[in-house]
């Protein structure tokens, strides 16, 4: 520097180090949001996998089912399995428990949607149902589980993979399982969650 003032290269010089010291605190404060980003998208889909994961099988705990009605895809047959009767003719679900009896219209209640459970239990002497859907179109508005009649949507940042879809069935050790992985992209994670329910089978 002279006593005229900075020359033409100590101002390149230091416009130079300006941009650089600019842009290295752009790139680092990027990483820092995208961390939190990722932070707070996993934090929602574990809750949201706690909150489903509890809520069902809560539900199966406290209401028994009897009978069980499933479909993974729109390809399938509906499988039914009970403890005591069950029955399936035109997509139409017979299901009967001591001298009750009850039909049900499976494409009602899934709404053409699969993988669906359709389950039915005792309250008050009289038989009920339970439905629950997956779905796994984000071009429909109600992407998630309705579990219920209610709508639970899936978290934004919630993927699933053609190769580990979620699905529902009876083993061969008569358990119930209710299976709903998802991911984030670019995550090998699975942040969803799988039940296992005992089911009495005759």
């Amino acid at each position: 520097m002279n006593n005229k003032g900075m020359t033409v290269i100590e101002l390149l010089v230091a416009f130079t180090l300006l941009m650089l010291v600019s842009i290295g605190l752009f790139r680092f404060i990027t990483i820092i949001k995208e961390d939190l980003q990722n932070k707070n998208a996993i934090k929602e889909l574990t809750d949201y996998s706690n909150i489903m994961n509890n809520k069902i099988h809560e539900g199966l705990i406290k209401e028994k089912p009897f009978t069980f009605a499933y479909k993974n895809d729109y390809s399938d047959n509906f499988i039914c399995k009970s403890t005591e009767t069950c029955t399936i003719s035109n997509n139409v679900l017979t299901t009967k428990i001591s001298n009750k009896t009850k039909e049900l219209n499976l494409d009602n209640l899934c709404l053409n949607k699969y993988p669906c459970l359709v389950y039915t239990y005792l309250e008050n002497s009289e038989i009920k149902e339970k439905t629950i859907i997956f779905n796994l179109s984000k071009v429909d508005l109600e992407y998630g589980i309705k579990y219920d009649k209610v709508f639970e949507p899936l978290p934004e940042y919630a993927v699933f993979l053609k190769e580990n879809k979620p699905k529902i069935e009876i083993d061969n050790r008569n358990f119930l399982i209710i299976n709903y992985p998802f991911y984030i992209v670019g995550d090998n994670n699975n942040y969803g969650f799988k039940i296992a329910y005992k089911v009495g089978l005759k």
